[in-house]
């Protein structure tokens, strides 16, 4: 990949910032922060299954995880009540399995898939159906909903997975994704950016963990070069955090449940934001 053009728009990209010996750059036409070069997914591979359950960066247990991200899978949970109710669904990357119990509680057809072989042997031991692999564990034309939370920003091929998903989606199916976007970690970047060094903001520069922070209009723009339709997108909820950080956390998402009605995607403090797109043939 040319390290000097946006993967999402293929436009000339800047150097934004660095984090942990990493470099990130963010695009000039849709905004989109880029790790350049970004790992191959040999690497990533190796990382994820031998380390990324203890890096810190996913919650380093069950509990702990449900009190952080409890809200995003709300979030997701109303989605798939939307738009897929009696469907089958998959959760991508479930880690722990959270988001995937929360769905077999309210009588939703769920299974799971994770590449951590800790994580899946957590959840097997809770009666949680998971796959150890990814999208190519399925045949074509299984699930009526791919969901994703917080793991859009871990992916290298974001083609090559678009298309994977496309093509495990019966006709008309659809995928939901939670994840961070590139408009709060640029603003913030660049505020607290202390010699080039880009602040750990909650977790959004996590080298070599967030490969990439895509931006609602880079978003839009490479699903619909791989077959989805946008149906929805909306602000998500902010994570729950102890302390004044999740005091912060909360009047951020205040401020932002009134401003992102009136400025949408122009509105710079949406931490996460909820994709829902549509299948459509290709």
């Amino acid at each position: 990949m040319d390290t000097e053009s946006c993967f999402v728009c293929s436009k000339k990209l800047e150097h934004f910032g660095k984090r942990s010996g990493y470099d990130y750059f963010k695009c000039k036409d849709c905004g989109t922060i880029q790790l350049t070069p970004l790992p191959s997914e040999e690497e990533l591979a190796l990382l994820y299954a031998k380390e990324y359950s203890k890096s810190g960066h996913e919650s380093i247990s069950p509990s702990e995880s449900k009190a952080i991200k409890k809200q995003l899978w709300g979030d997701i949970k109303r989605a798939v009540e939307k738009y897929s109710p009696n469907g089958k669904i998959l959760d991508y990357g479930a880690g722990w399995g959270g988001l995937c119990e929360l769905l077999i509680s309210n009588r939703i057809q769920c299974e799971a898939v994770d590449k951590s072989e800790e994580m899946v042997t957590y959840c097997r031991k809770t009666g949680i159906p998971i796959t150890l692999g990814d999208l190519n564990s399925f045949p074509d034309k299984t699930f009526d909903a791919i969901v994703m939370c917080t793991v859009f920003e871990h992916l290298v091929k974001h083609d090559d997975f678009l298309n994977l998903a496309h093509n495990k989606l019966k006709d008309d199916g659809f995928f939901i994704s939670v994840q961070p976007t590139a408009h709060f970690a640029s603003f913030a970047g660049t505020i607290f950016k202390n010699a080039g060094e880009l602040p750990d903001l909650n977790g959004a520069f996590s080298p070599p963990w967030h490969t990439s922070l895509i931006s609602c209009k880079g978003m839009l723009k490479l699903t619909e070069q791989n077959g989805f339709q946008t149906v929805e997108v909306t602000m998500a909820p902010n994570t729950r955090r102890k302390g004044l950080l999740g005091l912060f956390l909360r009047f951020i998402e205040l401020v932002n449940r009134i401003a992102w009605p009136i400025f949408r995607d122009r509105w710079p403090l949406v931490i996460c934001h909820t994709f829902v797109l549509k299948k459509v043939k290709v």
